[in-house]
């Protein structure tokens, strides 16, 4: 068969007729700036050619910072989960609240003054010493029917003019359901046994509670701190608050210009705080 006879032959699809100059490979673009490892380079031929976006893939692309939607987005998912979790805290206090009024109520102990009285009062060396003596009894009322209290850490104050004249700590005391009992306190000047002065017992301070009592009246008030634990017989729950109880105007009649004082008076409501 002769040269020009086999041009005309069919050729097998795919393939270039015979004589047919032989194709170039296809060439891939050069990599983009900035990008390593290229994997293929462009002219050598034999090398296996990248398939699809292994091509691209091979190549290290540099990290793009972050879009500002993207940022917005995380920022809202923050502030929606600590908002979701105030909500929570929220309405759990609120319920716990409610439990806790629930089993043991909201009412408190009431106080009562029941007797005070002023033993002694010696002023002296022209109004340099002063020495008194206060006795105090104080009723503490349960109201409750379902809730026991339990008074403890008990500080006492004495106060006249808005001085403390004594701080005194009194015994604990124990209120089962409806139930009363009484706190006992006594306050000096000085501290008995010290034997120092006390930094209230001034000259002027001793002329003011010798004129008051020569005019047959001395007003003192009487104010206690507590820690106080509710508790009920019905359930394990308990909780505790801090009680502040003011007694004031508590008036002290004397007899006579050297005689000690005593309060006539009937009971005396106090008020409660906390």
């Amino acid at each position: 068969m002769s040269q020009d006879e086999s041009r005309n032959e069919p050729t097998a699809a795919g393939y270039a007729p015979l004589g047919h100059p032989r194709t170039q490979p296809p060439q891939y673009p050069p990599p983009f700036p900035g990008f390593s490892n290229y994997a293929y380079t462009p002219g050598m031929v034999g090398l296996p050619i990248p398939k699809g976006t292994a091509y691209y893939a091979s190549a290290q692309l540099p990290r793009s910072p972050p879009s500002p939607d993207h940022e917005i987005t995380t920022g809202h998912s923050q502030a929606r989960l600590t908002f979701i979790f105030a909500v929570i805290f929220v309405i759990g206090s609120l319920m716990l609240g409610i439990f806790t009024w629930l089993i043991l109520g909201n009412r408190r102990p009431q106080f009562q003054v029941k007797e005070f009285s002023m033993p002694s009062l010696n002023v002296t060396n022209n109004y340099t010493t002063l020495e008194a003596q206060w006795e105090v009894k104080i009723t503490a009322r349960n109201p409750s029917r379902k809730t026991e209290f339990y008074l403890g850490e008990i500080e006492g104050s004495l106060i006249y003019r808005g001085l403390v004249l004594d701080m005194e700590v009194i015994d604990p005391l124990n209120l089962g359901a409806d139930s009363e009992g009484v706190l006992r306190a006594t306050f000096y000047v000085p501290e008995p046994g010290s034997g120092m002065r006390s930094r209230s017992a001034t000259p002027a301070l001793a002329r003011q509670m010798e004129e008051d009592r020569k005019s047959g009246m001395a007003e003192f008030d009487l104010r206690l701190i507590m820690e106080t634990t509710y508790s009920s017989d019905n359930t394990f729950w308990s909780k505790r608050n801090v009680i502040r109880v003011l007694c004031g105007d508590i008036r002290v009649n004397f007899s006579s210009p050297t005689a000690g004082g005593t309060w006539f008076g009937v009971r005396k409501e106090c008020l409660t705080y906390g």
